[in-house]
């Protein structure tokens, strides 16, 4: 059995935003102060990097096949959206903030996608 575990680290999406709250032509600033203290919607955020491990169970371990933490400073985010769906068929989340977001950026990308949320 292989199994991956992952991570996405987030910030937020100042144009997404910016677009859909008549704030076009504001600066950054302006637009986190529209956005507040508080945690924007899934929607609202861009994904840096999606940090990930892949391993398989040998009979008493677990033994690593690869680990990597591509970012938006090596590829755009569709890209790194792009190559990670592409090595998966389904995704197991537990309603996890990752798996939300991962939605809503894939989603938006249309790529083909299948999330399983288990309680």
């Amino acid at each position: 059995m292989h199994v991956i575990v992952w991570d996405l680290e987030t910030v937020p999406d100042l144009h997404g935003f910016a677009a859909a709250n008549d704030l076009i032509g504001k600066t950054d600033d302006e637009i986190r102060e529209a956005i507040g203290d508080k945690f924007p919607k899934h929607i609202y955020h861009s994904i840096v990097c999606i940090g990930a491990l892949v391993a398989h169970k040998e009979r008493d371990h677990w033994a690593i096949d690869a680990v990597g933490a591509p970012h938006v400073g090596e590829r755009t985010e569709k890209q790194l959206i792009s190559a990670f769906v592409d090595k998966i068929i389904v995704l197991v989340g537990y309603g996890t903030l990752d798996s939300i977001i991962s939605r809503t950026r894939v989603v938006g990308d249309a790529r083909p996608f299948k999330i399983t949320f288990r309680a």
